[in-house]
């Protein structure tokens, strides 16, 4: 590193220590907790971006309501939280079904027309009235209905109603313009798969940035049987979390998966739920298998995952992950080499949330690309100044008041009742 440019990392990093030294004027020592952010002094561009940390989440107000960004001469800093979440585009097309049949001890079939010149499509869905069942679909394309395709094989469908789990009953497969779909229904029922329609869709999906989340899954000792379920406390009063993601050394399996939150351990309801899978392949072929499961993002304290064994063992090692969507702070910073510097400020209970015009003046584009700046260890604030009511920072007060006048007013009645007497 030259010269010059060393000197200007020493003046940032000594610029640092120094507002850490220093006391927060007010009315900022209301806030209990801040990080410093380090910031490039060669950073360009009119925009940074500063994630947030997990462990802001246990000390923050619920959604991070409180978080503030100033500069070093007490200003406040304007700031749009910006997340990547997971952006789905679907929209169902019925289709005419044909020629359903079926073939004894084997399969149902039917095939889907979608009409002339079909829009692309690269899912269906599977209209069944069965309300309990798993099941295997193959899947053929073709133009003209003569000469088929495989587009897909052996995709795993289910609904077990009984256990309250509607499942899956959709099936991707490569983007297609064909005008027929070929479905062949294999399941252990000799009987025939009763289905009573097919949707197609082009489904386009654009993926959520996704971070581990650290919590331990603890065993749930309350778990019904034929259950493997785990209780994981978030750390937070509203952490958003959106995915779990398994792992297991058995070879073969197919499992679904219940999601619940509650915000007291006690009280659960449900946010989502899917299947994890492992299934046979034909010989040189990609394994077909599926183990993550997401839900719409869900802001909880406890998060329970469970997995539906039915008569079959638990999985072998069976493990979980918990992964969210981070959020980012992105502002308009100005360089570090022009004196300037941040801290993200939190934990003031009685903060509401900020509103930014800044938040309409960016676009998603922009955020996204927005260079990440660091953040510092996370340091208390030595003028700190509780910003609660005094009365609620000394309820005894309260109390010992009420014994006081409970002791005074019997007092009163007795010495009435001497009088009187």
């Amino acid at each position: 590193m030259s010269s010059p440019r060393l000197a200007v990392v020493l003046l940032a990093v000594g610029c640092a220590l120094l507002v850490a030294a220093q006391d927060l004027p007010a009315p900022w020592n209301q806030w209990r907790y801040w990080r410093p952010l380090e910031l490039d002094p060669n950073q360009t561009g009119e925009l940074a971006r500063v994630a947030v940390p997990v462990g802001v989440y246990a000390r923050a107000r619920p959604r991070l309501a409180d978080l503030r960004l100033v500069d070093d001469a007490g200003q406040e800093v304007p700031y749009v939280v910006y997340a990547r979440q997971r952006v789905e585009r679907r929209q169902w097309r019925a289709t005419k079904l044909e020629d359903l049949g079926y073939v004894e001890g084997q399969h149902t079939q039917a095939v889907a027309d979608l009409g002339e010149n079909p829009e692309p499509h690269n899912t269906l869905l599977v209209d069944s009235t069965e309300n309990n069942f798993f099941a295997f679909v193959d899947v053929e394309a073709s133009d003209d209905r003569r000469t088929w395709r495989v587009v897909r094989e052996a995709a795993p469908i289910y609904r077990f109603r009984p256990d309250q789990l509607e499942g899956n009953q959709v099936v991707t497969y490569p983007d297609s313009r064909a005008r027929y779909l070929q479905l062949r229904i294999s399941w252990q029922e000799n009987r025939q798969f009763q289905l009573v329609g097919c949707r197609v869709a082009q489904h386009v999906v654009e993926e959520a940035e996704r971070v581990t989340w650290p919590a331990t899954l603890a065993p749930d000792a309350a778990a019904a049987p034929k259950q493997t379920a785990w209780v994981a406390d978030l750390g937070g009063p509203e952490v958003p979390v959106a995915e779990v993601r398994f792992q297991t050394s058995s070879a073969e399996f197919h499992r679904p998966v219940q999601l619940s939150a509650s915000t007291d351990g006690q009280n659960w309801f449900l946010v989502g739920s899917g299947e994890i899978y492992r299934l046979p392949s034909p010989p040189g072929a990609a394994p077909l298998e599926n183990l993550r499961v997401e839900f719409s993002e869900t802001e909880t304290r406890y998060l329970r995952v469970a997995v539906f064994n039915r008569n079959d063992p638990p999985l072998e090692n069976l493990g979980a992950e918990i992964f969210s969507t981070p959020r980012h702070l992105v502002f308009r910073p100005q360089p570090a080499a022009a004196g300037r510097s941040y801290r993200l400020l939190y934990a003031n209970i009685a903060a509401e949330r900020p509103e930014y015009e800044l938040a309409r003046l960016l676009r998603a584009e922009e955020m996204r690309a927005a260079p990440l700046v660091t953040l510092g260890p996370e340091a208390a604030t030595p003028n700190w100044s509780d910003p609660r009511p005094w009365t609620e920072q000394h309820p005894w007060l309260l109390w010992a008041a009420l014994a006081l006048a409970v002791v005074v007013l019997g007092a009163l009645a007795l010495l009435s009742l001497r009088k009187s007497a």
